[in-house]
């Protein structure tokens, strides 16, 4: 077959082989980057339309799987209903035929089915059959949902006797918790108490000293409890206190050290008379 000019005719050639349809498909030389470039976009391109393919398939395969799912379902109440209305249609034809024939003999095809289920009964009923295996799976049953029952009724409840000493337990720590409640008021009464006495020690006093011969009149102004009082009284200086001595000014409201300031002595002894 010809080739392209410029092309190797060996190359042409395995092109030509490896060509998957002839019929359809033509070997296209690529030469230099850019015939490169464009064939990457035109694959890129085409592998797009193929993802944009199977994402379409893949939708579908999702909305088919939830309509089987939706078919199933209702298959399944179909087949149920189908299986009731079966049975109800058995037992019309039961009435139906019994009413039918009340009084008339037996057949012998009757008679042979009846002993076949008179038969298939007595084997059902048999103790090693299907009913007494059934029977065993119910006692089991029945004792397993008592056990699980006893262990419910292990796990959540508790004894009288727990009870009680849990009680006496809780009241003993009420009974304790209401007497340090009681032990901390009494303790804040007394700080206040406290706080009271050292507020009327630490009440301010303003003493002013007037001279008089031979004795001082001295007018004590004590600030007690936000209020100012007032309280005069007279002290006599006696003539053995000529030495140098501090001078302690009693009160009755409050108790301070004042200084003296007569003119005949600079720190004197004074008495309360």
């Amino acid at each position: 077959s010809p080739f392209l000019t410029g092309i190797d005719p060996r190359l042409w050639k395995q092109a030509q082989e490896d060509n998957p349809d002839r019929d359809r498909y033509v070997p296209v030389p690529i030469i230099g980057f850019g015939e490169l470039c464009w064939r990457l976009r035109c694959q890129e391109n085409e592998t797009r339309l193929h993802q944009a393919f199977l994402d379409k398939v893949s939708d579908d395969i999702t909305e088919l799987q939830r309509r089987l799912a939706t078919t199933k379902s209702k298959t399944a109440e179909y087949r149920r209903k189908f299986v009731e209305l079966e049975h109800r249609l058995l037992k019309l034809l039961v009435k139906q035929e019994v009413s039918r024939k009340l009084g008339l003999a037996l057949t012998p095809e009757e008679e042979e089915l009846r002993s076949k289920l008179e038969a298939l009964y007595s084997k059902i009923n048999a103790p090693t059959q299907f009913k007494g295996q059934l029977s065993e799976l119910l006692s089991q049953i029945r004792m397993v949902k008592q056990e699980v029952a006893q262990k419910e009724v292990e796990t959540y409840n508790m004894d009288e006797i727990v009870q009680d000493e849990v009680r006496q337990y809780l009241a003993m720590e009420q009974n304790g918790m209401a007497q340090l409640i009681n032990i901390i008021q009494a303790d804040m009464a007394d700080l206040t108490t406290i706080k009271n006495g050292m507020m009327r020690i630490n009440t301010c006093a303003l003493v002013a000293v007037t001279e008089r011969p031979g004795c001082q009149h001295v007018k004590v102004y004590v600030l007690q409890d936000s209020s100012l009082a007032t309280a005069t009284t007279n002290l006599l200086l006696t003539e053995e206190s000529q030495s140098e001595m501090t001078c302690d000014v009693m009160c009755v409201m409050c108790v301070m050290c004042v200084m003296c300031h007569h003119s005949s002595c600079s720190q004197k002894k004074a008495s309360l008379r």
